[in-house]
């Protein structure tokens, strides 16, 4: 799974398909400007990634010349290659626009099972997806919320920080019953965690 620079977050939720529009400028015509932040973020999704589908998310207020607020986020895909982009929304001479835009990619495919990041809990893990997502953190929450609570599923955020919680990408679901552990979200990003697993020299 290839990931570029790092990645960080952030209200509506729409279903972009990013058609025609190859990759290129995103300066636009006075009049032809975007009127909300998720056009504004739908647009440059289709100028960067023709072709790409899936979910973004944006603030739902007008963003002020201040940065510093949520982000835009999306991941989308075509066919097994994934992308997860984020960024900032300002304004500019009263347009929409994106700062600090990050993005991390990925072919969607099951990694070779490995020791846990940072080594924070026993066994092995394997993931499909890179993106932002902090596998150390969603393991933690399944472990001290799931298996120490001896429930048999819960509800866990994928991202760590303050702008954590933004499903469809950040809340994963986890089943702890048996001895493998899934917890996967929406879009199908997962992480399968074999607790008991030693890893081998």
């Amino acid at each position: 799974m290839e990931r570029s620079g790092p990645l960080r977050l952030g209200c509506l939720v729409a279903l972009v398909a990013l058609v025609a529009a190859g990759c290129g400028s995103s300066a636009h015509k006075a009049g032809d400007a975007p009127k909300t932040i998720e056009q504004a973020f739908v647009r440059l999704l289709a100028e960067r990634h023709p072709g790409f589908r899936g979910p973004s998310k944006c603030p739902s207020k007008q963003p002020g010349r201040l940065t510093g607020g949520p982000p835009c986020v999306a991941e989308i895909h075509k066919g097994k290659e994934y992308v997860q982009i984020w960024a900032e929304p300002a304004s500019r001479n009263g347009e929409v626009t994106f700062k600090n835009v990050s993005t991390g990619s990925w072919t969607r495919h099951w990694s070779t099972y490995s020791r846990p990041p940072q080594r924070i809990s026993p066994g092995l893990i394997s993931v499909n997806a890179a993106g932002a997502y902090d596998w150390r953190f969603l393991l933690l929450g399944a472990d001290g919320m799931c298996r120490q609570a001896h429930s048999g599923s819960c509800t866990i955020g994928g991202f760590d920080g303050q702008w954590g919680n933004w499903p469809p990408f950040s809340t994963f679901r986890c089943n702890v019953a048996g001895k493998l552990i899934t917890c996967r979200n929406t879009l199908g990003d997962a992480v399968r965690w074999r607790p008991d697993t030693r890893a081998t020299a």
